[in-house]
């Protein structure tokens, strides 16, 4: 339990006001109350360490230092908590512009020393973006854990660690602090998403098991008491009472954040209460849990440690309400025979059977301590009374019907039960039905109705209508009360300029709402006369985006009706935009909306029907681009409500067009021209606004009672409704709209298009293919953009982009032959303003391209067996002079021999056999197009080839001359054979004196045989014989004889 600076000072800290802070806190009864510590938040540290890299204190905030501080604070008995973050740079340094960088990042151990030699007790340890310096939350955090412990080792001063991981993760951190966070930043308000009071109670659910004594989640610090406007605008007295029965029920630690120093006493009390501390306080350590939800009605119950239970029971809605729940579902033994309960802000004590029941108001929490107790004795029975009406709120001077209902919860009845009001002045209750009789039972109900009649002179506001049931008991005087919120409206009866009477709310994006002036700065009056473009307004309500204003009408008002625009007050800059709104709010409804209106829009006029509505609300958004200087004025803003009040000159508006057609771009616009009339004679004064629905168009003065407006040549095509609505320079004159509006059709500009061909027919695959091109003409003879669709017999063929209003296509050399039907569409790139048109379709012809073909030989004959035989080539030419395709057929004599595809230079080739027979050849060549369709085949001039037989030699020669008979290395004989042209393939007939010895195989152009070791003695005649394979096409040959000696051994 203690304070912290942060939530009422932020930055503006000192060592006086901390010292203040703790003298107030002993003086003032709440360190009697339990709380003890006095935490320094962000703030307090110079913007650089000292030479030895140790932090230090801001010299002009904490001139004697912090040491000399907790010594102060230690004499007032009370501790010392300080702020750290272990990133490089503290929350304030990121956020708030706060100098220098002097996280823990790298100095945990010299901060944990440095914090333990000023006698510090807690440490406040916030993460701020400490992920960024690539920091892991468990290690960064348990880090000064250990360095804390480290430091204060062997010391009696222990210093508490309070850490927030800011990771939104339920986890339990019992093992590195001993509280910490467990939600974001709390704001001053009781409902805004994650941040109000009531949002941090939501977030808990799944938190309750990690809290046991000396480890505690912390849903942050108290706002009870923080002045309104520090982050939120404030609590109500209720809701700060349940912001501290709920964080005790949570066993949250108890962090102040108001100025104790001059809080009003009722949240000192509220801090201070003893009973909803001590089960904060309670030694067992459990956090509360949530035993029902029916919506706005929660019930909590958290154990005790001497076997009672605290009990809260929450209204989250906005009217008050009875909510009830068992002991039983609290918690406690249900077979006991009653239980005892002490509401904990009243310290009243109750007996009940059952039940555990209150009246709570709105945004209330009732505190309650129940004990299992004997059935009648202990205290008196417990009465539930509530009070109930179907009215939203109270006309002054009207009456309204309350039921009060009153149930007898206790074991033993009640003795002469009796309703009592407590009302403002003047004011009666008087019953009308039912009855609480002489005597309640036990578990008896009573239902009684009262009118209430109110008075007439109340002023606007809320009134609280109290009422309290008492009776007798022996055991003492059972009570209870109820309390019902009605808001006082007063009806208007005359017209009424709107900044000469209350609203009953207001809200504003920067500063108050202001009456009669403009919004200005944030000082309540500090505005300026209401100004729109030069013109001054006595009345009005001034306003800074976003803002809300509503109104109570009371259902007796017709007409509402303003002048609206952004006020001169902002000098000329460009970046304010609002929107402006009127809604209905007894049925939420929007029944005006300006759409955008800038810092350099006219001004416009509002008036629309309120007739039968109770409840207005003016509203001013920012139009989506933030509210940098929003100052919104609803000028001159007034309801119509009877014939009397505001005197106003009437006036009546017509409008009429020259014409109620169109075309759009055309060079004669239409004119709307706008008459105003006054009920009385004096000239019209002001401004006319011409719109199209409710968007203004355009706002021009009124002159000689007329005012015109020449509608842009490129008006969308279609229909358009305009209408005109006056707005007076005058607040003593009331603007008016035109009864009906004024429709002017747009029509879109014609076109032609008609369709050329470059000639009448192309030749298939021609290098120069027919071209078609498309003209377009506007009809109010303006350039043409778009694009034109060609078709070829209905099938689209190309898309060409219009340029000097002519669009082309050219057919493919390759479009297939044969009569084709074109024809060319106009697509206007903006249909909605031109339309589009075709031209008549037309006939272009593709005819077939003629062919012929050329035979040429790479020589007039070739030698059998060649390796390089004569290569036949055939070249094809079309008469259009594109490239053939196809392929070429070659023939010798009337023998098919090869087809080859022509290539990209138009010819096809063929090398004739090399085995072709001998004797001379024919050779042909026949071009077939690929489409015969297309392009005509071709066939060329014969041409011949000879073929001729190749001629053989071979020679013999011998690996020596002689030998000897029976010698073991006999004479090898080779026999070479060539031809002049190929390789020679066939036999070789070896002879040794006429007589065939041998036929060997020619391999490699060689035969070899070796002579018989048992020749005889003597001389002998050898020669060697070619015989080729194919005798038709290679001649044979024979060697000259040679001589081999055979000798004795």
């Amino acid at each position: 339990m203690g304070w912290n600076s942060w939530n009422q000072f932020n930055c503006t800290i000192s060592e006086d006001l901390i010292k203040q802070t703790a003298d107030a806190i002993a003086a003032r009864g709440l360190k009697d109350a339990g709380y003890e510590y006095v935490n320094i938040d962000d703030c307090w540290q110079a913007s650089t360490r000292d030479a030895d890299g140790r932090l230090q204190a801001n010299p002009e905030r904490f001139p004697a230092g912090i040491k000399a501080l907790a010594g102060y604070v230690h004499e007032k008995g009370l501790k010392l908590g300080i702020y750290a973050n272990p990133g490089a740079r503290s929350c304030a340094q990121i956020y708030g512009g706060y100098p220098g960088s002097t996280g823990s990042l790298g100095h945990e151990r010299t901060d944990a020393e440095t914090f333990a030699s000023w006698d510090v007790d807690y440490l406040k340890y916030d993460w701020c973006l400490a992920h960024n310096q690539g920091l892991e939350r468990e290690p960064a955090l348990n880090l000064m854990r250990d360095e804390l412990i480290r430091a204060t080792a062997g010391t009696n001063r222990k210093i508490v660690y309070s850490t927030n991981p800011d990771d939104q993760v339920q986890k339990d951190w019992g093992a590195t602090s001993n509280l910490w966070r467990t939600t974001l930043d709390i704001e001053n308000v009781w409902d805004k998403t994650n941040l109000g009071v009531i949002n941090k109670v939501d977030k808990q659910a799944g938190y309750y098991a990690y809290a046991r004594p000396g480890h505690w989640n912390d849903p942050d610090m108290l706002e009870v008491g923080v002045t309104p406007g520090h982050f939120g605008p404030g609590l109500s007295d209720d809701e700060a009472r349940s912001h501290l029965a709920l964080w005790a029920m949570l066993a949250a630690p108890l962090i102040m954040g108001a100025d104790v120093r001059n809080v009003d006493q009722k949240y000192i009390d509220i801090l201070g209460n003893p009973d909803i501390v001590a089960v904060d306080q309670d030694a067992l350590g459990k956090q509360g849990v949530k035993v029902r939800d029916d919506g706005n009605y929660e019930v909590f119950a958290k154990p005790l440690a001497n076997g009672d239970v605290a009990v809260a029971l929450l209204n989250r809605s906005d009217t008050a309400a009875r909510i009830a729940t068992t002991a039983a579902e609290a918690g406690l033994p249900a077979a006991a025979p009653g239980y005892l309960i002490k509401d904990l802000w009243t310290k009243q004590l109750s007996q009940s059977a059952a039940t555990v029941s209150a009246s709570v108001p709105a945004h209330g929490t009732a505190m309650l301590r129940v004990a299992a107790a004997p059935a009648t004795g202990a205290a008196p029975p417990a009465l539930a009374f509530g009070l109930s009406t179907t009215s939203t709120f109270l006309v002054g001077g009207q009456s309204t019907t309350v039921t009060a209902t009153v149930t007898n919860y206790g074991s033993e009845a009640v003795n002469d039960p009796a309703i009592a009001f407590t009302l403002p002045a003047g004011w009666t209750a008087t019953q009308t039905s039912g009855t609480t009789g002489s005597t309640l039972a036990a578990g008896a109900t009573a239902t009684t109705g009262w009118t209430i009649q109110s008075n007439q002179s109340e002023p606007t506001g809320t009134v609280v209508l109290r009422g309290v049931v008492t009776g007798t008991h022996p055991a003492g005087a059972p009570r209870a009360e109820a309390a019902l919120a009605l808001p006082i409206r007063t009806a208007i009866t005359a017209n009424t300029k709107l900044g000469n009477i209350n609203w009953l709310a207001a809200s504003n994006g920067w500063g108050p709402v202001e009456r009669n002036q403009s919004n200005s700065e944030e000082a309540e009056g500090d505005g300026r006369p209401i100004t729109l473009k030069g013109t001054v307004y006595p009345t009005g309500i001034g306003t800074h985006a976003a803002a809300s204003v509503g109104y109570f009408l009371g259902g007796t008002c017709s007409r509402f009706s303003s002048v609206i625009g952004i006020d001169d007050e902002i000098n000329g800059n460009t970046t304010a935009s609002v929107v402006f709104q009127v809604f209905n709010t007894d049925t939420n409804t929007k029944i005006y909306d300006s759409g955008v209106v800038a810092a350099d829009s006219p001004t416009r006029f509002v008036d629309v029907a309120v007739t039968g509505i109770q409840q207005l609300e003016l509203r001013v958004t920012d139009a989506g681009n933030g509210n940098a200087y929003d100052h919104a004025d609803w000028a001159g803003a007034r309801v119509a409500c009877s014939a009397t009040g505001v005197e106003d000159i009437q006036s009546t508006t017509t409008l009429a067009a020259s014409s109620d057609r169109q075309t759009y771009r055309t060079s004669s616009p239409v004119t709307l021209t706008a008459k105003v009339a006054l009920s009385t004679d004096d000239p019209a004064a002001g401004q006319v606004e011409f719109l199209e629905g409710d968007r203004v168009l355009t706002t021009q003065p009124v002159k000689d009672g007329a005012a015109g407006y020449t509608l842009p040549s490129t008006v969308a095509v279609g229909s358009h409704d305009y209408s005109a609505r006056f707005v007076p320079s005058k607040t003593t004159v009331t603007g008016s709209t035109t009864p009906a509006p004024v429709r002017v059709e747009i029509v879109a500009i014609g076109s032609s298009t008609t369709l050329a061909a470059s000639r009448t027919s192309q030749i298939f695959g021609s290098p120069q293919p027919l071209a078609l091109t498309a003209k377009i003409t506007l009809a109010d003879h303006s350039t043409a953009e778009g694009t034109v669709v060609f078709t070829i017999d209905g099938t689209v063929r190309a898309r060409a982009t219009v340029g000097d209003d002519l669009a082309s296509y050219t057919l493919p050399s390759s479009e297939p032959s044969g009569v084709k039907q074109v024809a060319a569409h106009f697509i206007p790139a903006d249909g909605t303003t031109v339309s589009g048109s075709s031209a008549p379709g037309r006939s272009v012809e593709v005819t077939p391209a003629g062919s012929s073909t050329r035979l040429t030989v790479s020589a007039p004959s070739q030698i059998y067996g060649t390796a390089r035989p004569v290569t036949a080539t055939a070249t094809v030419a079309l008469g259009s002079g594109g490239t053939p395709q196809g392929s070429v057929r070659f023939r010798i004599g009337t023998k098919l021999v090869a087809t080859v595809k022509v290539d990209a230079d138009g010819e096809a080739r063929y090398p004739l056999s090399r085995t072709e027979p001998v004797g001379r050849k024919v050779v042909t060549a026949t071009f077939v197009p690929r489409s015969a369709t297309d392009v005509r085949g071709s066939a060329s001039p014969t041409v011949s080839v000879t073929v001729k037989r190749a001629i053989s030699t071979t020679t013999l020669t011998a690996s020596k001359k002689s030998q000897v008979i029976g010698a073991a290395r006999a004479v090898k004989l080779t026999a070479t054979v060539k031809l002049d042209a190929g390789t020679p393939r066939g036999r070789v007939i070896f002879r040794v004196d006429g007589k065939i010895v041998r036929t060997v195989t020619v391999t490699a152009g060689k035969a070899e045989y070796q002579l018989s070791k048992r020749l005889r003695v003597g001389r002998h005649k050898v020669t060697a014989e070619f015989v080729p394979t194919d005798p038709a096409g290679v001649r044979n040959s024979a060697s000259r004889p040679i001589t081999i000696t055979v000798r004795g051994s």
